[in-house]
C-alpha cells in the first residue's frame, strides 16, 4: 500500500513523478518483491491496436493477486495527440472535399453576387431599401474573411511555442466576427428609430445624434426618388431564399466540426436573410400601400434579433479566451465522463486493490474547437503492501488517452494526475518538501 500520496503529471511524453516527503516515507518505485516480465499480445482490446505489445510486471509473491491488463507500454511509439478536424484542414489538395472551408468560400461568392444585385436592382428599379441593403452585403465580405483566416491559423500544427495549439485564434475570429454582427443590428436599429421619430423630432436634435452615431441625419442616395419598382422585390426575395440556404448549410458545419467562428458567420447569413426581409417589406408595403414606415418598425424588430445573436456570441468568446471551464451538463463533457468511467472500468492492472482507479475531478477548457481536457485520478489504497511503480500509472494514462482519442471527437491535449486514495487518518499535506522525479519515454 502506498504510504505517500502520489501525483503523476502526463505532458506530451514526459512523465513527472511526485513523491510528497513532508508527512510520509518516500518508497521505491521498484516492486519490493522480484519480478517477472510478462511479454503477451493483446489482439481482443477494442481500444488498441492489435499489434501493441505489453510489458507489465507482478509480483511473484502470492500476497499479491493482481491481474495483467493488455494497455501500450512506454516502448510505444509517440506522436502529436493535435488531432485537429479534419473537416476543417486547409490542405490545398483538399479544399474541394473540405465542407468547412468549401462553405465559406460559397458564402464569400454570394455575398459578391448579392451586394453587385442589390447595388444595381436599387438604381434601376429606384428602391432605396434595396440600396442600403446592398451597401450592408459589403460588410459580409469581412466576416467572410475574418472566417477563412480563423479557421486556416486555427488548424495549425502545435509547435514549441504553441504546445496546445492555435484553436484560441478560432476564439478570437468569433469574438470579432460576433462584434461586427452585433454593430450591424445596432446599425439597422439605428437607421430605424430615425426613420420612426425623425418627423417628431426637430433636426438639429437628429443632426446632433446622427453625428454621434458616425451617420447622416438624412439621406444622400444615388437612387431617384419615388415609390420602388415593385421588381426590386424579386432580388429581396431571391436573397432571402439564398441567404436562408446558407445560413441553415454553415451551421450544420459548424456543428460537425464544433466551430464557433462557423457558427458566427451562419448567423450573420441570417441577419442578411432578415434585412432583405425587412427591404422586400418597404418595397411591397410602398408599392401597394403607399406606406414607408412598416420596413422601420420591422427594423427595430430586426435589430433586436441580431444584436441578441451578436452579444451572445461575444461573450461566448469571451469566456473561452479567459478560460471558463465547460460545465457539466454540457454534451461535451458527458461525453469525455463517460468515455473515462467506461475505460477504468475495463481497466485491470497491478492494483489490487478490491476499487478500481476512479476520476477525483474532471476539468474541460475550450480552445477553438478543441477540448483540453485535465483530470485527476484516485489510485486506491493497495492490500498486502503492494507498491505500484511509474510504469503502473503510464499504462493507466496511456489507456486512458486512448479511449479519449478513440471515442471522443475534437479532444486536444489530456492532462492526467494520480493521488492516492487517503486514509481516515492521513495528515494534512502543506505542501512543502517535494521531491520530483521526471521519466521520460
Amino acid at each position: 500500500m502506498l504510504q505517500s500520496q502520489i501525483m503523476l503529471i502526463a505532458r506530451g511524453n514526459t512523465l513527472q513523478f511526485r513523491s510528497l516527503a513532508s508527512f510520509h516515507t518516500i518508497r521505491s518505485l521498484q516492486y519490493r518483491n522480484s519480478a517477472k516480465l510478462l511479454h503477451s499480445h493483446n489482439l481482443n482490446n477494442d481500444d488498441f491496436n492489435a499489434h501493441d505489445h505489453v510489458h507489465l510486471r507482478e509480483s511473484e509473491t502470492e500476497k499479491n493477486d493482481s491481474i495483467q491488463l493488455g494497455v501500450p507500454q512506454s516502448h510505444t511509439h509517440s506522436h502529436s495527440h493535435s488531432h485537429a478536424n479534419p473537416l476543417l484542414k486547409l490542405n490545398l489538395e483538399q479544399v474541394k472535399h473540405n465542407p468547412g472551408v468549401r462553405i465559406t468560400w460559397i458564402g464569400l461568392g454570394i455575398n459578391v453576387a448579392i451586394a453587385a444585385g442589390k447595388f444595381v436592382g436599387g438604381i434601376v428599379f429606384h428602391s432605396q431599401a434595396l440600396f442600403a441593403d446592398s451597401i450592408h452585403a459589403l460588410s459580409d465580405l469581412i466576416s467572410d474573411v475574418l472566417t477563412l483566416f480563423s479557421v486556416k491559423l486555427a488548424t495549425s500544427t502545435p509547435s514549441k511555442e504553441y504546445p496546445y495549439g492555435h484553436g484560441k485564434v478560432e476564439t478570437v475570429g468569433s469574438l470579432a466576427v460576433s462584434t461586427i454582427l452585433a454593430m450591424a443590428g445596432i446599425s439597422i436599429g439605428w437607421t430605424s428609430l430615425c426613420t420612426i421619430v425623425g418627423p417628431i423630432i426637430p433636426h438639429i436634435i437628429m443632426d446632433t445624434f446622427a453625428n454621434i452615431m458616425g451617420t447622416h441625419g438624412h439621406s444622400h442616395s444615388v437612387v431617384p426618388e419615388g415609390v420602388a419598382d415593385i421588381n426590386a422585390a424579386w432580388i429581396a426575395g431571391g436573397s432571402i431564399v439564398v441567404k436562408e440556404w446558407i445560413f441553415h448549410a454553415t451551421k450544420k458545419i459548424a456543428i460537425q466540426t464544433n466551430s464557433n467562428v462557423l457558427m458566427a458567420n451562419a448567423w450573420h447569413h441570417r441577419v442578411d436573410s432578415l434585412t432583405s426581409l425587412v427591404a422586400l417589406v418597404a418595397i411591397t408595403s410602398g408599392y401597394f400601400f403607399n406606406v414607408q414606415s412598416l420596413d422601420a418598425i420591422g427594423g427595430l424588430i430586426v435589430s433586436g434579433l441580431v444584436i441578441k445573436a451578436g452579444g451572445e456570441g461575444m461573450i461566448g468568446a469571451m469566456k473561452e479566451l479567459i478560460d471558463q471551464s465547460i460545465p457539466m451538463t454540457d454534451p461535451r463533457y458527458v461525453e469525455v465522463e463517460t468515455a473515462v468511467r467506461k475505460g477504468l472500468e475495463n481497466l485491470v492492472s497491478n492494483n489490487n486493490s478490491k476499487k478500481k482507479y476512479a476520476i477525483k475531478d474532471l476539468t474541460l477548457l475550450s480552445s477553438g474547437r478543441n477540448v483540453r481536457v485535465v483530470m485527476t485520478l484516485l489510485v486506491p489504497i493497495q492490500r498486502w503492501d503492494n507498491v505500484l511503480g511509474i510504469h503502473e500509472f503510464e499504462n493507466v494514462s496511456n489507456h486512458v488517452k486512448n479511449v479519449l482519442y478513440k471515442n471522443v471527437e475534437n479532444v486536444g491535449k489530456i492532462d492526467i494526475e494520480f493521488v492516492e486514495e487517503k486514509e481516515h487518518t492521513s495528515p494534512h499535506y502543506t505542501g512543502v518538501d517535494e521531491t520530483l522525479h521526471t521519466h521520460k519515454h
